[in-house]
């Protein structure tokens, strides 16, 4: 199985991509990365704020 880091937008089209790279035989995801704006601490895509993010963990 090879491992998988995915990009994470906190959008539609990521969680979609992200589940169904869950679900593949093919594909471990390990990781996901997200770019946070360093002003407002926010995921720069969709606007979530850190603190939500880091509370799925």
């Amino acid at each position: 199985m090879k491992k998988a880091y995915f990009n994470w937008s906190s959008g539609k089209d990521s969680s979609l991509a992200l589940y169904y790279s869950m679900k593949s035989n093919d594909l471990k995801v390990v990781s996901l990365f997200s770019v946070i704006s360093s002003e407002e601490e926010k995921i720069s895509m969709h606007e979530i704020k850190k603190e939500l993010l880091i509370s799925c963990i």
